[in-house]
């Protein structure tokens, strides 16, 4: 079984634990809280939006979401700023940053979507943290661009899509649906529970 640790994007956080066989790789999870400030001690920038902290074997780590919006000429630009962070000594240190962008010229992307997700599925100690986001907004009722993202701690992995999918046997069309190259080489169980989290999280009117 996955062992699972939400996080509420937004709003109240609560701590949420599922016992499974392998717990003992992810340990004190904490969910952090907007109200607390996190990017004072973390240094990250933008509005905090969602992240989460643990301890595996790598040792103390945290996975920040902020955002950042900046209006010009032709509406909005719309930024999502995901990092990772390591305790090095004292100080969190940056071990990967993303940047998921849009230029808005109606609605605003919706953000973070779901719960963020943390688990070990390949048993090697490391935590893989998951999370949906929508940073293209819409100006009409044409199909939304999600993305989910399969962080591992030192690989990368992307599925990007619509909300629109085709569903054939209960999997979605893959021609609506693109894959990173690197699941190709990815540990087994990663694009199953990939899969799984894009047709539970995105939206599927």
């Amino acid at each position: 079984m996955i062992k699972s640790l939400v996080l509420f994007a937004g709003g109240t956080l609560a701590l949420l634990l599922i016992s499974c066989s392998n717990s003992a790789h992810l340990r004190n999870i904490q969910q952090l809280k907007g109200a607390e400030n996190p990017c004072a001690a973390y240094g990250c920038e933008g509005t905090f939006l969602a992240g989460i902290t643990w301890e595996d074997g790598r040792g103390e780590n945290a996975f920040i979401v902020t955002e950042k919006r900046q209006e010009n000429e032709e509406g909005e630009r719309q930024s999502l700023i995901p990092v990772r962070y390591l305790m090095h000594g004292p100080k969190p240190k940056s071990t990967w940053q993303g940047l998921y962008s849009a230029e808005n010229w109606c609605d605003a992307g919706e953000g973070v979507i779901g719960e963020i997700e943390v688990t070990d599925i390949d048993e090697d100690g490391v935590g893989e943290v998951l999370y949906v986001y929508n940073v293209e907004g819409n100006c009409d009722v044409s199909p939304k661009t999600y993305g989910l993202v399969l962080h591992s701690g030192t690989e990368l992995y992307e599925i990007t899509g619509t909300d629109d999918l085709q569903v054939n046997r209960g999997i979605p069309g893959s021609a609506e649906m693109k894959f990173s190259e690197s699941f190709n080489t990815a540990p087994a169980g990663f694009r199953d529970h990939a899969v799984e989290a894009w047709k539970r999280l995105v939206p599927h009117d």
